[in-house]
């Protein structure tokens, strides 16, 4: 069991490596400061938007989360320049809040959705040889992100942490299948 707080990219690994096991995952609760999920969450919950812009560059595919803040496009392109961007997906919500996912089936659509844009835009293009992650999302959604990614069919996957005060704001990333098999795996950027 862990609680914390880990970096995006390591959540992501910790799902990558968990494969399709059944895993447990609780957020943060902000008020009851402690790690459950909200009690008396009912309702909807946000929709997850997925919007896809075809791009005139070589071939990665950018994929932005924007669930807890909004990824900001003029950010991730100081560490992959547009024209190496063939394709962006952009999953997000209407207005991306942290705490915004409190229930556990939340988090099971939103991969859920996240798993049907990797399979609908990005398994279709042949021409696709790396996937670049920038999220923004609680850690049950990294987790769940990178069980996302154990598709064996996918390229090499680079997720991205975000850092307020680095610069560039995307200061390293961790490619989850070298890591996975004990290589060398983390770039510092810029």
């Amino acid at each position: 069991m862990y609680y914390g707080f880990p970096f995006i990219p390591l959540a992501a690994l910790a799902g990558f490596l968990a494969k399709t096991r059944h895993v447990h995952l609780f957020e943060h609760d902000r008020e009851l400061k402690r790690f459950t999920w909200v009690r008396n969450a009912s309702g909807p919950f946000p929709s997850m938007k997925i919007e896809t812009q075809k791009g005139t560059g070589a071939h990665a595919a950018r994929l932005r989360l924007s669930i807890s803040a909004e990824v900001g496009l003029h950010d991730c392109q100081a560490v992959l320049p547009e024209q190496d961007v063939r394709l962006d997906v952009h999953c997000r919500v209407e207005e991306p809040q942290r705490g915004i996912v409190r229930r556990e089936e939340q988090a099971h659509e939103y991969a859920r959705q996240l798993r049907l844009a990797l399979d609908q835009h990005i398994a279709r293009d042949p021409l696709i040889t790396s996937i670049h992650v920038f999220a923004a999302v609680p850690v049950s959604i990294a987790f769940h992100l990178g069980q996302s990614l154990t598709a064996s069919w996918l390229p090499l996957c680079y997720v991205y942490n975000h850092g307020a005060q680095e610069n560039p704001r995307y200061k390293w990333r961790l490619c989850i299948q070298k890591a996975a098999q004990g290589q060398p795996s983390v770039e510092i950027l810029g």
